[in-house]
């Protein structure tokens, strides 16, 4: 199948299909207070419900913190942080507290599409970001893909060799972790993590069981360097900035693949019988 893989909206549109598992997007703060939280919820529950987040909750978390500044005497605090969650029907949750939020969603029963959650995400940020003495700490996002092949399929059919490159033969359950630096003319000097694992195990399959590999690639883009992040958050739009890193998170993603696997995702109906966990786009 033909494709242009540098026009990256047609390119996304021409794939039809996934194994992409979970989706997490997370900013951390401080210098907020319990009172700031809760009149920054009553702003922003608006917008949440609408995006069908119906149900409410709160759940209290420890949160722990030790001083060493001082050797001879090492401090350590015990602080209970409240966190309230909004969650819909299919999954998706979104936990805020006064030093935290987190947009998590089971993306195999939710839409795929990224632009698709980046309006609330971005409404969210925007409101945040006009409350007194907030001081931000770090924002990620990240995807998490997953598949198994089975016993007769073969790892480089699917996979490109400079992702598993440093893999060793026959070591059974292996483990891979990069970090990269870019910059673009929107955000500077912002981070990736890969995290690449193979697992070997077995699935139950009418009823008998078969060996199979579990792939999972494990992609954040993220930026903690405090002070050039406070500086960026004032200038540039929440929605830019996430649709760099959401860019970054896909390239990475694409160049993962085979030119051959990457042809299957493109079919209407995805037909490969050596391989498991790939599911449609919602």
């Amino acid at each position: 199948m033909r494709y242009d893989i540098h026009n990256k909206e047609m390119f996304r549109n021409q794939i039809k299909n996934n194994f992409l598992k979970r989706l997490v997007f997370r900013i951390d703060f401080s210098g907020l207070i319990s009172s700031d939280i809760e009149k920054y919820i009553e702003k922003v529950r608006p917008f949440i419900s609408k995006e069908g987040y119906k149900k409410f909750g709160e759940e209290n978390a420890n949160n722990i913190s030790v001083d060493i500044a001082n050797l001879n005497e090492i401090k350590s605090s015990n602080r209970v942080e409240k966190i309230y969650i909004f969650e819909d029907e299919n999954n998706k949750s979104i936990k805020i507290s006064n030093t935290f939020i987190i947009f998590d969603v089971d993306m195999e029963n939710n839409p795929t599409m990224f632009y698709n959650y980046l309006p609330l995400i971005s409404t969210m940020i925007d409101n945040l970001k006009e409350l007194n003495y907030i001081f931000f700490e770090r924002i990620g996002l990240r995807k998490l893909n997953s598949c198994l092949l089975l016993k007769d399929a073969k790892l480089n059919d699917y996979f490109t060799e400079k992702v598993f490159c440093k893999f060793m033969e026959n070591t059974f359950t292996t483990d891979i972790a990069d970090v990269f630096m870019f910059t673009n003319e929107i955000v500077d000097n912002y981070r990736t993590n890969y995290h690449r694992q193979i697992q070997l195990g077995k699935i139950i399959e009418n009823n008998k069981p078969e060996c199979a590999s579990q792939i999972i690639l494990d992609i954040d883009c993220y930026i903690d360097d405090k002070s050039s992040f406070n500086k960026l958050i004032k200038q540039v739009e929440a929605s830019k900035m996430l649709k760099v890193f959401n860019d970054q998170i896909y390239d990475i993603y694409i160049e993962s693949l085979q030119k051959e696997f990457i042809d299957k995702l493109m079919q209407d109906k995805f037909n490969d019988e050596n391989i498991r966990g790939v599911i449609a786009n919602v």
